[in-house]
């Protein structure tokens, strides 16, 4: 097991290595990556399997969390069911989770009271939160569980549940309700002209 955890962490640093040397492909690649995110479909409460846990994203929302002092931030908070799936002992918790935004920047977790965290034993689930410093005007993301030390993966695309809508969005809203009013006075003038 620790010889192919080892050959993936190799392979994967050489892909990035030569991913690294090409830059062309890399900004195509973000930019694809960045619209796929805008146009994002909840996995909220998918699960999720790895070799020793089934792992569930059951929530995630924005939540008051007063030991989060970043500024421009708000907390995420994101609720977690992983089963034991192997014969032995597996541990998961908060630090195993990341968030990412569309534009690939990372986002760990924040202090709180209340972060998960513990040993499951072989068929056994644990249930928690892990709370996480995004900024104030983030409303979506990938939810990423990464434990440390390996090339692991599983991502969760999710919209963030109370999360506050930035300028453009607010801006749009407002464009789109003006429009709405003005084409109901033209709606109502014709109607009136239609009377006469």
């Amino acid at each position: 097991m620790k010889k192919l955890l080892i050959s993936v962490a190799i392979l994967t640093g050489l892909s990035m290595a030569l991913a690294g040397c090409s830059n062309s492909k890399k900004t195509t690649n973000t930019t694809q990556e960045s619209s796929e995110i805008l146009n994002i479909q909840s996995e909220i409460g998918e699960t999720k399997k790895t070799e020793n846990l089934e792992i569930t994203v059951e929530a995630a929302k924005i939540v008051d969390n007063p030991l989060n002092t970043d500024l421009g931030k708000t907390t995420l908070e994101v609720k977690v069911k992983a089963k034991n799936i192997s014969e032995e002992e597996q541990d998961i918790g908060t630090p195993d989770f990341k968030i990412l935004d569309a534009k690939g920047n990372e986002y760990k977790f924040t202090s709180s009271e209340d972060n998960f965290g513990d040993v499951i034993e072989p068929g056994k689930t644990l249930e928690g939160a892990g709370y996480y410093s995004i900024p104030n005007d983030m409303t979506s993301g990938v939810i990423v569980y990464n434990p440390f030390q390996t090339a692991l993966q599983l991502k969760w695309e999710a919209e963030f549940e109370g999360a506050r809508k930035t300028a453009k969005q607010d801006s749009k809203e407002k464009m789109s309700k003006e429009a709405k009013h003005e084409e109901n006075k033209s709606s109502q003038a014709s109607t009136e002209n239609t009377k006469k």
